[in-house]
């Protein structure tokens, strides 16, 4: 028979090899979460939400990273910016939203949505029968417009704050939020898929961005939503109190051809495949504004 002494060092000996199998086998974390400044690691609950008013949500909360970028000890250089994201028709298919299933979601017409599943694409539009992830089995929302904030650090990572997703980690690796959110390996008519403006926090769209909430009216005057209970948003060299229109137009139309999208006043218009190209994600080896025959 064995003695003690080796059964206990027999058994931690065993122990060691299981936690190496389990470090071995747990999930990492993304490459890109090591270059998240500490400062602007945040949870939601740190920043002030009001649903379907997510350009405003945006707007304050660039504010305060912005002032968090600022004051870091760690003097982390970044660039934070509004992505609005759309695309000609207005209708614009965004996965992992918390809004999903909903009967309705600021301004979507519900006709959009089942002109969508009858172009042929209702498969796809529901989510892979195969597929474990459990956000992409969810139905897309079809919002006319969205907007998340993108962090981009002084070393070349990338993340999305979007406070109506429930995709993680919070803020979520840009490559990875893209993937999941935007789905470019989902074949769709060009028309449905997203466009984007990307507008620099300091200073275009602190100053310049503008919303009076008349666009959350119904006909008759009463909200869509209940609008945030502090003072409608306007920046100290917004043209109008309802600038917001401006943002959301993803057509390229009069824009300048600049890197990878085209530029102007209010920022830079990116297809997908830009967006992809500028935060690192893969393409699949598909192109990503195919239409299915």
């Amino acid at each position: 028979m064995p003695s003690h002494a080796f059964q206990r060092q027999h058994q931690h000996q065993h122990q060691h090899q299981l936690q190496q199998q389990e470090q071995r086998e747990s999930p990492q974390p993304p490459q890109e979460a090591s270059h998240l400044p500490p400062a602007l690691s945040l949870p939601r609950a740190a920043f002030v939400y009001t649903r379907c008013y997510c350009e405003e949500n945006v707007y304050l909360l660039l504010a305060k990273l912005q002032t968090l970028l600022i004051s870091s000890s760690s003097g982390s250089p970044g660039q934070l910016s509004a992505l609005f994201i759309s695309n000609k028709i207005k209708t614009c298919p965004v996965w992992g939203q918390l809004a999903a299933g909903e009967d309705g979601s600021k301004n979507v017409e519900r006709k959009d949505e089942r002109e969508y599943k009858e172009t042929g694409h209702k498969e796809h539009f529901d989510g892979d029968d195969n597929d474990d992830n459990e956000e992409r089995e969810r139905s897309p929302v079809l919002w006319d417009y969205h907007v998340v904030a993108l962090l981009e650090t002084g070393d070349s990572a990338a993340f999305i704050y979007d406070l109506d997703t429930r995709l993680e980690p919070f803020p979520c690796p840009a490559s990875e939020y893209v993937a999941r959110a935007f789905r470019p390996d989902i074949p769709m008519k060009e028309e449905y898929r997203q466009r984007f403006r990307l507008v620099p926090f300091v200073p275009i769209f602190r100053d310049s961005f503008a919303c009076d909430r008349s666009h959350m009216r119904r006909p008759d005057g009463s909200w869509n939503a209940p609008p945030p209970a502090y003072p409608p948003i306007r920046g100290s060299r917004a043209a109008s109190p309802m600038t917001l229109p401006l943002f959301w137009n993803v057509d390229d139309q009069g824009e300048e051809r600049i890197g990878g999208g085209r530029g102007g006043e209010l920022g830079e218009i990116l297809s997908l495949a830009d967006l992809q190209a500028r935060v690192g994600a893969g393409r699949g080896g598909e192109d990503v504004l195919y239409q299915r025959r």
